[in-house]
């Protein structure tokens, strides 16, 4: 049965190369478990604690997975790449049999080989493939299935009491906002859920008391 947790940290450097929940071994998170989205393998947990776990994802550059390819079932190994020209993060699939036989748009699945994610999952599907004619510098490039790029990050303070304090700040795809003067957190978060909740955003909602938040304000 799944684990549903919500991230609470997360790598400055390398957006979400490794990142934090809020679950760890009080519920049963345990070193080594596989991290999955919605679209697809994420990572593995590499850190536990009582309420916490860290995430190594399979965009980091030293994370490696078995897989294959669904169509074929040819064997390799994808480890994190970034993009010299757009940045995006990638992941570069080595040591294939027969790179001639591989397509693009063929699906990537976890092998199960590697002992550490299970046979099956979905991982990503084949975008590009290099023209070396060396067969140990051949490779395909898979993108994942898992956005790793568009979760965000929004702090809502109750501003009500603190007249002119209505400001914005973005930084690291963290949004923090000071409400109007005549509006509360609450009513500012129901409002904005509302509105950014569809079929493509899932918005979750974690807050906290007014005097905790107060204590914010000195700073």
């Amino acid at each position: 049965e799944p684990m549903f947790a919500r991230v609470i940290g997360k790598d400055m450097g390398n957006w979400f190369s490794n990142f934090t929940v809020d679950k760890g071994t009080s519920s049963g998170v345990t070193k080594g478990m596989t991290v999955m989205s919605a679209d697809g393998v994420v990572g593995r947990v590499v850190e536990v604690g009582l309420n916490y776990a860290k995430v190594l994802t399979i965009i980091d550059g030293t994370s490696g997975v078995a897989v294959l390819i669904e169509r074929n079932r040819d064997n390799g190994v994808v480890r994190g790449m970034v993009d010299d020209t757009t940045g995006e993060n990638l992941l570069q699939m080595n040591y294939l049999l027969d790179i001639n036989d591989v397509r693009a748009g063929d699906n990537v699945l976890t092998s199960g080989l590697d002992g550490v994610f299970p046979k099956g999952l979905p991982v990503g599907t084949v975008t590009q493939i290099s023209r070396q004619t060396s067969g140990l510098s051949q490779y395909v490039v898979v993108t994942p299935y898992a956005d790793f790029e568009h979760i965000d990050i929004i702090c809502v303070f109750d501003a009500q009491f603190v007249p002119g304090n209505r400001q914005r700040y973005d930084q690291y795809r963290v949004s923090v906002i000071f409400t109007e003067e005549d509006e509360t957190a609450d009513s500012y978060i129901e409002r904005s859920a509302a509105e950014m909740n569809t079929i493509q955003n899932l918005v979750e909602v974690a807050t906290s008391d007014l005097n905790e938040q107060w204590g914010i304000f000195p700073q």
